[in-house]
């Protein structure tokens, strides 16, 4: 069950994002002596040197469920930073461990989440936190993390306000400073002028719908920011934009399908989506479609905007759908930077296929972590340090972007990208308005 935490407050630690291919560490060399090499005295045991000591990196993703696309993307991502640096870093072996937080149709599970966090804390060598996507989930664990001091980064967490586990403020005021998690993620307030900017080039577009996913704190962020810019955009030859109001939040499937069925006489002409593909949202989108003046756009939100999309068995739209749909997804085109472009010839070597743009954001968050790592050496033993390492980065190029970490551990980042389906399916890049 999804709900947002209300205990102590957390902080995570911030993982940039690097160059592809481990460009700040030590190169492993191999070297052959010429010296002769004499064999032991017989009886006389050879050493072998010491193991190198262990530390360990945790991540916690939707494996399973609607957001299990999202969540292997990101996963491979990591693996590959991973295994670039030989699973070595600042004389350290590095260990990682990939836990899942989602279970049957949820995009995350609010048990799993801690049950996660709790136990990346009992182990004594954890050193860093890869999770949650949603804020909702990031909410979660935050306080378990920061309670521990081990610094957490984020792939998403869009949430356009601080993720805080006490919302309410009972207890007093801000969180402690230090104590933000770090979050790849641009926030939905960026997402949002996007957004607005593809509605403005899709004709006639000038009636507009925004649904958010039911629970989904990123939607329901999403939709209200969506709600506050709509209204305010005006076009050269329609006059002003406007927003048709969502459906009632009583009443269940039927009085939700008379506000369907009153969106046409309204005249709305396109929509947006806010969401998870949670809870059979393909099937969601493609009745808002319908319910639209024909033909009609469907922008649909970062927390869908993945290969799952486009497939109805993962919870996606059918192929007749794939003309009407586009979506929304953090992070600039892969090829635009030669940080990307190393991702991605890294990533289609080690897995013969094309990444989501998701993937890139678990590349950096372990790439950045590993670099920090290798910086500190024998102190990236201590969780502080590390944590504080990250927090005070520089703006660092990576395959999502430069960026750093704001004080509140939001990324510096502002960009959003904007894909269409392909006719296999698969995203495509589309455009990428000004941000």
């Amino acid at each position: 069950m999804r709900r947002l935490a209300s205990s102590a407050f957390a902080l995570a630690a911030a993982l940039l994002l690097a160059a592809c291919g481990g460009g700040g560490h030590t190169a492993q060399t191999t070297t052959t002596s010429t010296l002769t090499r004499t064999s032991p005295a017989r009886g006389e045991r050879t050493r072998k040197p010491p193991a190198a000591p262990r530390l360990l990196i945790v991540s916690s993703l939707p494996l399973s469920g609607p957001a299990a696309s999202q969540g292997q993307a990101v996963k491979l991502g990591i693996e590959l930073a991973w295994n670039q640096w030989h699973r070595r870093a600042g004389g350290f072996r590095i260990d990682y461990e990939s836990l899942g937080d989602a279970a049957h149709e949820d995009a995350w599970t609010g048990s799993l989440v801690v049950a996660n966090a709790q136990y990346a804390m009992s182990k004594a060598d954890t050193i860093l936190y890869i999770g949650e996507l949603a804020s909702g989930a990031t909410q979660e664990s935050m306080p378990f993390l920061s309670a521990a001091g081990i610094a957490q980064v984020s792939p998403g967490s869009p949430l356009s306000v601080n993720i805080n586990p006490n919302p309410s403020g009972a207890g007093g005021g801000r969180p402690p400073a230090g104590s933000w998690p770090l979050r790849l993620a641009p926030s939905n307030a960026y997402q949002a002028k996007v957004i607005v900017q593809a509605l403005k080039q899709v004709q006639g577009c000038t009636r507009i719908v925004v649904l958010h996913g039911g629970t989904d704190a990123d939607g329901a962020d999403l939709a209200g920011r969506l709600g506050q810019d709509i209204p305010q955009q005006s076009l050269p030859q329609h006059g002003r934009m406007d927003l048709i109001p969502g459906p009632p939040s009583a009443g269940g499937a039927r009085a939700f399908g008379r506000y369907l069925a009153s969106l046409r006489p309204q005249g709305a002409n396109c929509a947006v989506y806010a969401g998870t593909l949670a809870g059979g949202a393909g099937t969601l989108i493609q009745r808002l479609h319908l319910a639209l003046v024909s033909p009609a756009k469907v922008l649909v939100s970062s927390g869908a905007c993945t290969s799952a999309l486009g497939d109805p068995a993962l919870g996606g739209v059918p192929p007749s759908m794939y003309p009407f749909v586009e979506c929304t997804a953090p992070g600039p085109p892969l090829g635009a930077s030669a940080a990307g472009q190393q991702f991605l010839q890294a990533y289609r070597k080690a897995y013969r296929s094309s990444p989501d743009p998701l993937a890139a954001f678990g590349y950096a968050a372990m790439e950045q972590g590993l670099r920090t790592i290798n910086q500190l050496g024998s102190s990236a033993s201590s969780r502080d340090e590390v944590l504080g390492a990250l927090q005070r980065m520089p703006v660092t190029s990576s395959p999502i972007g430069p960026y750093a970490f704001d004080t509140e551990g939001g990324t510096t980042s502002t960009t959003y990208g904007l894909y269409q389906l392909g006719p296999g399916g698969g995203l495509e890049l589309r455009t990428l308005p000004a941000s």
